[in-house]
Order: structure tokens, then sequence, then C-alpha cells
């Protein structure tokens, strides 16, 4: 039996995927006082190579929601590395080079950087199941397989995997067709 399945409290919310996106969506909505949780299928920390880069854009949200700061990251280690340079490639091809922005980039290990979120959302009492994968999520119901929840919340990078998860199969839907939704407030 998987943890999903053993559990019996109701949630307020339940957030699909621990990842950036999801540990902040959690640590928000527990912030307003809803009862949230995060499901994820892997067990953290866990191996992303994916992204790694904090925009100046994503900055401004790090120190809005959590009240952290280039400083406070590079103090933590979660910043490794910092550059305003950059080059863009194209296959074997150099498009751009030598290139400086106005705003620096500032560059993650996405295996610390996911973690450090989702340990912010742990915190404050967000309930995080590690290790366990949702199959399905019923939109008109709000059912998943740990019950019923009023709001649900999929932060998912992969298109595949969410049309999955909602049941989509038609070859004729594609992500410009969809927008996804889960919330429901009777009673919140």
């Amino acid at each position: 039996m998987n943890k999903i399945s053993q559990q019996s409290v109701d949630y307020d919310v339940t957030i699909v995927g621990g990842g950036p996106g999801g540990s902040t969506a959690g640590y928000l909505l527990k912030r307003l006082g809803l009862k949230v949780q995060i499901i994820d299928k892997d067990v953290f920390p866990r191996q992303k190579l994916c992204g790694g880069i904090l925009t100046f854009k994503t900055f401004k949200l790090l120190k809005r929601v959590f009240g952290e700061t280039v400083e406070s990251l590079l103090d933590k280690h979660i910043i490794n590395y910092t550059t305003n340079h950059f080059e863009i490639n194209y296959k074997v091809k150099r498009i751009m080079s030598n290139n400086i922005s106005q705003f620096p980039f500032y560059l993650v290990d996405r295996i610390v950087y996911d973690n450090f979120l989702l340990d912010k959302a742990k915190e404050i009492g967000v309930d995080v199941i590690e290790g366990d994968k949702v199959e399905k999520v019923n939109l008109n119901t709000y059912e998943i397989s740990s019950g019923n929840v009023r709001i649900v919340v999929i932060a998912l990078n992969r298109t595949k995997t969410l049309f999955k998860i909602i049941g989509c199969h038609n070859n004729h839907d594609s992500p410009s067709t969809y927008s996804i939704y889960g919330f429901k407030f009777n009673n919140l």
C-alpha cells in the first residue's frame, strides 16, 4: 500500500509536484491558513538536471515570499556561481558571444535549491509525501488517491505527465488547448 492511500487527512489543497513552483505555492497557501499537502514522486534531495539559473525576476519573488536575498543565499551556499556574461549556442554554432546582461545570473545546484524550498514549506507546517506518485486526478470531483480535496494544484514541468494524470489521451488535444484549473471554494 502506498503512502498516499494510507492517509486519512482531508486537505484544503493538494499540490502534485514538490519542485520550486509546488513548494512555493504550498508555502504561500499555508501562510493563508489552509491545510496543505505536497506529493512528489521523488524523495528529496533528488537529482534534477534541468534549470539552475535564477533570474532577477526570481530574486524579486524569493525576497517577497521568503525574505531571501542574494547575500543570504550565498551565505547558505544555495548559490554557487554568479555571472552577467553569456553566450548563445545552437547545436555546434555559437550565435552570440561575449554578451553582458544588465542583471547578473545566479546559478544553483537544483538538488540543493529544490530541497531548500521544500524545507521552507515543511517548516511552516505543509505536509509532504515524498516517493509516491500521483497516477490520476479527477478535476471534476477533485479526487486524488488521498481522498477529496478542495483545491488541486498540479505543479509539474512535463506536459505529457500532466495530461496522463488528468486523463487526457486525445491526440488532437495540445497544451495550448488546456488551461489547467483546480479550484472549488465550497466550504473553504
